[in-house]
């Protein structure tokens, strides 16, 4: 049976390979066909133009000699060209001259004649000799005629290649077939073998039936049994597979956790050790550094080997902040300044935070803050970003000579078990960075200081706050500190200005009142313009002042003020509160006849904490100011019983109203009438009709708010 199906492949592959021979051999021929039809085309091109010119003008001899040139110049191979008259004689010839024929039939219809041009004979190609057909083939027909004869072009030698390849592809297929056909054959023999021996074994059976559908049955059955037996191999091989890995898994976890209980041990044992060490350096530090060294110390033992939930509470930094200022400012070396700076969102909502997690981080933060050299001044900002994602952000910005060496490499490369006991700091700040969840980055280079910024998630509660000031002027000769703090100054009031310069200080002064003025003092000595500035506007403004801690007792001698370290929002607004509670509402009398004026003028005052009483004539003002001090009177120039400017010198007689603001109120004012007005004893005018502009800023120039 095998060397049948072998025949038979043989046969096949002989037929297929001669098939693909033949189909093979009648491509490439037309191929090469074509291929010498176009050379032959162009050729033909290429002589009509090159003997158009010579057709006419040279002898027969000299133009087969020019015919001999076309031949060797020619880029394939040419046997023969010959020129024909019209009649079909030749006229010049070159190559194979026996192969031309001596005159040509130009009467053929395979042939068309071209036109002359102006009488003379246009040379045109006109055909192609084949030698294997024996026949002319043509190209364009003229009145003389252009014969070219091609050497025949051998087509074995290309064909051989593709042959060959393919006979190598059928002969690789043909191999392989045999091959498989023979491994099939092999398997079928095995096969047959083991059947003949199950048949040899089961007939010393005496429950296998003698009929051969019985003994297929049996077989089926047995098979199936036998398969049956597999799964359950195999389902027990998986299972013991199975236990293997929870073994292996136990094992690997049991010692996950031997090595995660000694590195525990380990960081326990060096964590007592960095607070033995702390107790026998207590000499070298400060009470208060000494102190909190100890509690960071006991707050990393406890978050790190007792982890805990962290606190939610409701937490109002403008309330919090200012009381830690006592023991955060104990930190300090004596020479070393702080000041803190609050972002614009703290006052509006409260943090839900653990309390006693900020308050370590931030004594970690100024405890490696002061740890760079030559400290003498520390910026720290503490900003609740209340956006989509809100976050608090505590930066510590210090002067100085930079950080230690050994602290920058473990923050970079977040090391902590290699920490000392005095580095307990950096060992804290890298563990709340990773409980909060926060950001964490250390910057320091040398003669320009350090910056600390620890910036975590936080969650938000609004509350309501309403600015208790209408107008605040803000002074600090220090831009940068001015610049971070008007933002959190503009919740403490309607309208903010600022100005970091004495002179820009005093023109802000004069131009306009301000009903609050917050000065943080220069470091140095009042000199006599601060003194002249203070004692002029010290009774007409709310001044709050704040200087430095070294130049305190200077400026308190001349103002009252405090130390520019205790200063916070919230003793910014209890102080606004305050103020506002202790001051009495002035007053102010409106004398004007017309009803309609004192109307205005009481809708332009409903909202200001102002006491409005009016009179209709000049007896009753002085009637009124007998028995009332009112702080600023607004007199009607025509009245019905007196002149306004008679009424102004009778009040400058009586007792407290030598320096009673008085204005004018009158439709017009020339400039005599002006002369008078302030010979009578008037302070300044305000014209009819009444704009609420001119109004509100007399109000304001003469402290009537």
């Amino acid at each position: 049976m095998l060397t049948q199906l072998f025949r038979n492949l043989t046969l096949i592959y002989v037929a297929a390979c001669l098939m693909l021979a033949a189909v093979l051999f009648s491509w490439q021929v037309r191929v090469a066909d074509q291929q010498a039809q176009r050379q032959l085309q162009q050729y033909a091109d290429l002589l009509k133009i090159s003997l158009r010119p010579l057709l006419l003008q040279t002898s027969a001899e000299q133009l087969s000699s020019h015919l001999n040139e076309l031949q060797f110049s020619a880029l394939l191979p040419i046997a023969a060209l010959g020129v024909y008259q019209s009649d079909g004689i030749q006229l010049a010839s070159t190559g194979a001259l026996t192969a031309l024929p001596s005159k040509i039939e130009t009467q053929s219809r395979q042939y068309q004649l071209l036109q002359t041009e102006q009488g003379r004979v246009a040379l045109q190609p006109l055909m192609i000799w084949s030698a294997s057909s024996g026949q002319f083939d043509h190209f364009k027909t003229p009145d003389a005629f252009l014969l070219i004869l091609p050497e025949t072009a051998e087509i074995w030698p290309s064909v051989l290649l593709p042959l060959s390849i393919s006979g190598l592809i059928f002969t690789v297929f043909f191999m392989l077939t045999l091959w498989l056909v023979y491994l099939w054959q092999q398997q079928r023999n095995l096969w047959l073998d083991r059947l003949t021996a199950a048949d040899t074994e089961t007939r010393g059976l005496s429950n296998v039936p003698s009929d051969v559908q019985a003994l297929f049955d049996w077989r089926v059955q047995a098979e199936q049994q036998q398969s049956s037996l597999q799964q359950q191999l195999e389902n027990a091989v998986q299972q013991q597979q199975l236990l293997q890995q929870q073994y292996t898994a136990q094992q690997q976890q049991s010692s996950a956790l031997t090595k995660q209980a000694d590195i525990l041990r380990q960081q326990m044992s060096a964590w007592l050790q960095h607070c033995k060490l702390l107790w026998q350096r207590q000499e070298q530090l400060s009470v208060a550094v000494f102190q909190t060294l100890l509690r960071l110390h006991f707050l990393y033992g406890l978050f790190q080997f007792n982890p805990r939930s962290l606190k939610k509470d409701p937490l109002s930094l403008v309330h919090w902040l200012p009381q830690q200022f006592g023991a955060l400012h104990k930190i300090l070396a004596q020479g070393t300044s702080i000041d803190w700076v609050e972002g614009p969102d703290n006052i509006n909502f409260d943090v839900l935070l653990d309390e006693e997690v900020l308050q370590a981080s931030l004594q970690a933060m100024l405890l490696l803050a002061v740890r760079s050299e030559n400290t003498q001044r520390i910026l720290c900002r503490v900003t609740l970003e209340a956006t989509a994602q809100p976050h608090l952000l505590l930066h510590l910005s210090c002067d100085g000579n930079g950080l230690p060496a050994h602290i920058i490499e473990h923050i970079s490369q977040a090391k902590s078990s290699n920490w000392q006991w005095r580095d307990v700091d950096v060992a804290l700040l890298q563990l709340m960075a990773k409980l909060l969840q926060a950001e964490l980055q250390v910057q320091s280079l040398e003669e320009l200081g350090s910056s600390i910024r620890l910036r975590f998630p936080v969650a938000l509660q609004g509350v309501t706050y309403s600015s208790p000031v209408d107008r605040l002027l803000v002074f600090d000769q220090d831009s940068d500190r001015l610049q971070g703090r008007l933002a959190g100054l503009a919740s403490q009031a309607v309208q903010v200005s600022a100005c970091s310069h004495f002179s820009e200080l005093k023109r802000k002064l004069e131009q306009t009142a301000p009903q609050r003025l917050l000065m943080f003092l220069p470091a140095e000595q009042p000199n006599e313009a601060w003194q002249q500035l203070i004692s002029s506007y010290q009774a007409s403004i709310n001044i709050q002042a704040f200087a430095p801690e070294l130049t305190l007792s200077h400026w308190q001698a001349l103002l009252p003020c405090i130390a520019s370290a205790e200063f916070s929002l919230m003793m910014l607004q209890q102080h606004a509160v305050e103020v506002l509670k202790s001051q009495r509402h002035k007053s102010l009398l409106v004398v004007d006849d017309n009803e309609t004026n004192q109307a205005f003028i009481n809708i332009l005052l409903q909202n200001k904490p102002v006491q409005l009483a009016s009179a209709l004539t000049g007896k009753q003002v002085l009637q009124l100011c007998l028995h009332q001090q009112f702080d600023m009177i607004l007199l009607d120039i025509r009245l019905p019983d007196m002149s306004g400017i008679e009424v102004a010198k009778q009040l400058r007689a009586l007792p407290g109203y030598q320096h009673t603001p008085i204005l004018a109120f009158t439709a017009h004012a020339l400039p005599a009438e002006i002369a008078e007005f302030k010979k009578a004893g008037m302070d300044d005018i305000l014209l009819k009709p009444l704009e609420p502009s001119k109004f509100a800023a007399l109000l304001a120039h003469y402290q009537l708010h």
